[in-house]
């Protein structure tokens, strides 16, 4: 009887853990992001007709205490200040999604570890997040899913497009492109490596969310899709379990 109480005591705090594990941020709070994004700010791409400025991955100095973090702007059209690294109200909605979100983070999850400080490849990968929830049309196997590569050759001129899409940008910056077909031929290659559900066996983490940015007036300024860290409480509870299971260790001796 002993015995199965104390495999009934293990069992809940291993339940405990892992549920600390993969707890999520508070709905709300305040974001910290660093001024220094990996990317650079003179990339020109266009959606739907619309010149666009900059891209790159973010560092998030802090949200709500969490810890440092990465994310990714989730609009295209949509600038995102970032002067002396700016805090911003921000809501964690749980209704909000960003289209073929699977795919991005699928991206996420595959790539944002090879960024590190490597500016190319930071401005690429968030291109490539663009072009995905943009373009990607998970029926359309027989042309890449609708996932663009070279699609603005040397100018903006419309009659230079080839693209299929509402997304693009002016290819040939530092090595950009290399990432970008880097990140593009690995999702379609995944992609087709599971063509009955292209992707839908892929495993998603749920290690990211989405929020909703509002400048100090509360006005909507922009969407970003950030890596989860765990909370501040997440790492209490993981200690007290530890504790527990060394205390039943001492009871157990």
């Amino acid at each position: 009887m002993k015995k199965n109480y104390t495999l009934i005591q293990s069992l809940f705090l291993s339940f405990l853990l892992i549920g600390c594990l993969f707890s999520l941020p508070v709905n709300a709070g305040t974001i910290q992001i660093d001024s220094d994004i990996i990317g650079y700010g003179s990339i020109e791409s266009e959606y739907d007709k619309s010149k666009v400025n900059g891209a790159g991955m973010m560092t998030i100095l802090d949200y709500n205490g969490y810890g440092q973090t990465f994310a990714f702007c989730v609009q295209p059209d949509l600038s995102l200040p970032l002067a002396n690294d700016p805090r911003y109200d921000y809501i964690n909605d749980t209704s909000l999604t960003i289209s073929n979100q699977v795919y991005v983070e699928w991206l996420l999850d595959s790539y944002a570890g090879d960024v590190g400080a490597n500016a190319s490849a930071g401005a690429a990968l968030q291109l490539a997040i663009w072009e995905v929830m943009t373009d990607l049309d998970y029926i359309d196997d027989t042309n890449d899913y609708d996932l663009d590569y070279v699609v603005w050759a040397s100018s903006w001129n419309a009659n230079n497009y080839s693209g299929s899409g509402k997304f693009s940008y002016l290819r040939s910056i530092d090595n950009i492109d290399a990432w970008y077909d880097y990140y593009i031929t690995g999702l379609v290659t995944a992609m087709d490596a599971d063509q009955n559900s292209h992707l839908y066996k892929y495993q998603r983490t749920g290690n990211y969310f989405i929020a909703d940015l509002k400048d100090a007036n509360g006005q909507d300024i922009q969407n970003i899709i950030i890596e989860v860290v765990p909370e501040p409480s997440t790492a209490l509870l993981f200690a007290l379990g530890l504790l527990g299971f060394g205390v039943m260790g001492r009871k157990k001796a």
